[in-house]
């Protein structure tokens, strides 16, 4: 099958299909996310990971919004500060809450309340939550600018509460999983399913 031919048939799949190309191009930015995430660093912040999250986005506005060459461009820049935003919004909360925390139980104290105790973790989950909402906030923007039928509050609702609760996977930092790729894994794939089942079929 060509290209043309294929991107055709994709053009009007049902929305439960749409769901899976997405989540599947998503898994494949998670893992680009992770092991590219030092690659490039500037000013402090790695863009590699919005980059890679854009361009599955645009390939959904690709397939099922516009071709146009600039509109997809601005999802791709609209997806990345989305997520320069959310990784600066996690920096600032969770200076926040380690000022909150740390006076109140010492890291070897093993009699205070669990979130205490556990402080790495109770931080990196409400920074997680935040950067999450933001995130998932302004990639819905990006993504709704050209797109009518995202602009439908329900679809917002979802959105947010997906990339909110998604970002809970930072918890994991504070594990020995891998938490940043735990939370690419899950985050990415999530919202970008959220996001594909709101769009309409090219008429």
């Amino acid at each position: 099958m060509s290209f043309a031919a294929m991107t055709a048939a994709l053009g009007q799949a049902a929305p439960r299909k749409r769901i899976l190309v997405l989540a599947v191009l998503s898994v494949a930015s998670a893992l680009l996310s992770n092991y590219s995430f030092a690659v490039l660093n500037i000013g402090g912040y790695p863009p590699l990971p919005g980059i890679w999250f854009g361009l599955v986005l645009a390939a959904a506005g690709y397939l099922w919004v516009t071709r146009s060459p600039f509109e997809l461009l601005v999802i791709v820049l609209i997806t990345l500060a989305a997520w320069l935003l959310a990784y600066h919004v996690a920096i600032v909360v969770d200076g926040s809450v380690e000022r909150l925390l740390r006076p109140a139980v010492s890291a070897d104290d093993e009699t205070g309340p669990w979130l205490l105790r556990h402080r790495d973790a109770t931080k990196f989950a409400i920074d997680g939550v935040a950067a999450g909402f933001v995130g998932s906030l302004l990639t819905m923007f990006g993504s709704s600018v050209f797109c009518r039928s995202l602009r439908a509050p329900a679809h917002w609702a979802r959105t947010l509460l997906v990339g909110s609760a998604a970002g809970l996977m930072l918890a994991a930092v504070d594990t020995k999983l891998n938490g940043l790729l735990l939370l690419f894994i899950v985050w990415q794939p999530a919202v970008a399913a959220s996001i594909a089942f709101g769009l309409e079929r090219r008429s």
